[in-house]
């Protein structure tokens, strides 16, 4: 699915599992070339922070995974992706927003939700 001024459906999955497959990586290197200079993130617990802290955070999420339930809408330079990481049988909401920053997508907000069975 994608509205708005921009049909990114089938750009969306591809930019979220690329995003994620960096992330699980750990590499810092990969992490900044996909994330937009302004990225924040959220965390179920309330905590949050920029990209340093994200980075520099307890991210654990090294599990198989893949990206299920995705919807996606776009208008202009922005795309806000509402996935689910499905680990086994659990699934794990995610709101990411991305910002299209010289022709690429760059991960601009990340917002993370503990699993449910």
């Amino acid at each position: 699915l994608g509205t708005g001024e921009n049909d990114v459906s089938g750009k969306a999955v591809d930019v979220v599992t690329h995003w994620h497959a960096a992330v699980v990586s750990g590499d810092e290197n990969r992490i900044r070339a996909l994330a937009s200079p302004d990225f924040q993130f959220q965390r179920s617990d309330g905590s949050g922070g920029d990209l340093e802290d994200f980075i520099g955070g307890a991210y654990d999420d090294s599990q198989p995974a893949k990206v299920d339930d995705l919807v996606s809408t776009s208008f202009s330079n922005t795309m806000i992706t509402r996935y689910k990481m499905m680990h086994d049988s659990a699934a794990a909401p995610r709101l990411t927003v991305f910002q299209r920053i010289n022709g690429e997508w760059r991960a601009a907000a990340d917002a993370e939700y503990p699993p449910s069975e």
